[in-house]
């Protein structure tokens, strides 16, 4: 899932919910893309079919080797919640670029672009996670 180069600028997309692995769409219907972080390689995020199963404006993120609180805007994707849609303010305050592969699996986006997206995604969308 390690992309061949990590994009910045917004490009445009074709299908609803579709997520790369250094973009999603975020609007369903054509719309743009917007850079985001997935799975590192020894923590990749996998690639599937699902839906939105459930919504969370703030939760703790829980891993082997860390504890998040506060994680904002995140969409499980996966029974066992696993696997997320989030923002990752942290990310954005350290200033890492997103396009580029860090998170333990889950999808991490910027603020914005997961505070729209999660309100602008009911329950039961259907997504696609692709290489």
């Amino acid at each position: 899932l390690i992309p061949r180069h990590a994009r910045a600028r917004r490009q445009p997309c074709g299908r609803p919910l579709r997520s790369t692995p250094d973009h999603l769409q975020q609007r369903s219907g054509g719309g743009s893309c917007d850079p985001v972080s997935t799975g590192k390689a020894s923590t990749p995020t996998p690639i599937f079919n699902s839906k939105v199963l459930k919504k969370y404006r703030s939760t703790t993120m829980y891993g082997r080797t860390y504890t998040v609180p506060g994680v904002p805007f995140t969409m499980c994707v996966s029974a066992n919640e696993a696997i997320c849609l989030h923002a990752a303010p942290w990310q954005e305050n350290a200033g890492q670029p997103f396009g580029v592969p860090r998170s333990h699996d889950c999808v991490r986006m910027p603020m914005n672009h997961a505070r729209w997206l999660f309100h602008n995604t009911p329950k039961g969308t259907p997504i696609t996670i692709q290489a």
